[in-house]
C-alpha cells in the first residue's frame, strides 16, 4: 500500500466521487453526482488546495473486489 496524490491516478476520480457522494450526499442533497465530479476535478492538478490523497493497494484481491477494472484500488481518501 502507498499513499499518493489523486493526480497520479485520475482514473479513480469517478469512484472516489461516488464514495464521497454516497457518504456525504445527505448533507448536501441539492448537489448532484456530476456536480461532485466537477468539484473534484481541480484536485487532479499539482497545485490544488485542498489536495486529495488516496491510499492505493496493488493487491490482486483488492482489484478483484473492484470488478477487475483496475490495477490499483483506492480504499481511503483524506484532504490536506
Amino acid at each position: 500500500m502507498h499513499i499518493t496524490n489523486l493526480n497520479q491516478y485520475p482514473e479513480v476520480l469517478q469512484q472516489l466521487a461516488q464514495w464521497h457522494h454516497d457518504e456525504w450526499g445527505d448533507y448536501n442533497p441539492g448537489l448532484k453526482f456530476d456536480q461532485r465530479i466537477q468539484r473534484m476535478q481541480p484536485h487532479l492538478t499539482d497545485d490544488a488546495v485542498p489536495s486529495t490523497y488516496v491510499a492505493m493497494n496493488d493487491d490482486v484481491s483488492s482489484c478483484h473486489a473492484a470488478g477487475g477494472r483496475c490495477r490499483f484500488f483506492p480504499f481511503i481518501s483524506f484532504y490536506t
